[in-house]
């Protein structure tokens, strides 16, 4: 979840004063945080939220739109989202990402999510690659047009775009990020 350039990192930071209600989602309590002279609000679950600085490359101001990191399970709750990916060296996810990931699990047992899972391996790669993918039960057919896309091999630029469809970015999102590529084609 992204609030004003933070990423919202539950468990990291216990800093900040904090008055609540309810997210306008409903699913759980809605804190305003000030950090740093800056406010924000956000949203969690339970547990105790945390703000990290979002890098400036991927912020929005420098972007013109927002990207999904850290707000995939609310853009999905609410059908702005139809897919989410998340990826890391095999048995390597960051506790606050099984956390987030739990958070998925819950509405997959809800039926509200389909999960599918798989490891990538690759002869360029350090270790293997643990790849979780979640879809709207109507959006499913995403899962394997992404697994497939991930495993073509060489990557491209009309690769790049076609996981930014497959993930929910519009085709304006996408020219901006393809734009922004080291060598894009």
């Amino acid at each position: 979840m992204s609030v004003r350039g933070f990423d919202l990192d539950p468990g990291i930071c216990r800093e900040g004063r904090a008055s609540g209600g309810m997210s306008e989602t409903g699913f759980g309590p809605s804190w305003t945080f000030l950090m740093d002279g800056r406010s924000a609000t956000v949203e969690w679950n339970g547990g105790v939220a945390a703000l990290m600085p979002r890098p400036e490359h991927l912020s929005e101001r420098v972007l013109g739109y927002a990207i999904h990191t850290n707000r995939e399970l609310g853009l999905m709750l609410r059908g702005l989202k139809p897919l989410a990916m998340f990826a890391d060296g095999h048995g390597h996810f960051p506790d606050v990402v099984l956390r987030y990931l739990r958070m998925f699990d819950r509405h997959v047992e809800m039926g509200m999510f389909v999960r599918r899972e798989y490891v990538e391996i690759s002869s360029n790669a350090r270790r293997p690659l643990h790849v979780i993918l979640y879809a709207a039960p109507n959006e499913a057919w995403r899962l394997d047009a992404m697994i497939e896309l991930r495993l073509q091999g060489e990557w491209s630029v009309e690769h790049e775009r076609t996981e930014g469809e497959l993930l929910g970015y519009a085709d304006w999102q996408n020219d901006i990020w393809i734009n922004r590529l080291p060598n894009p084609a």
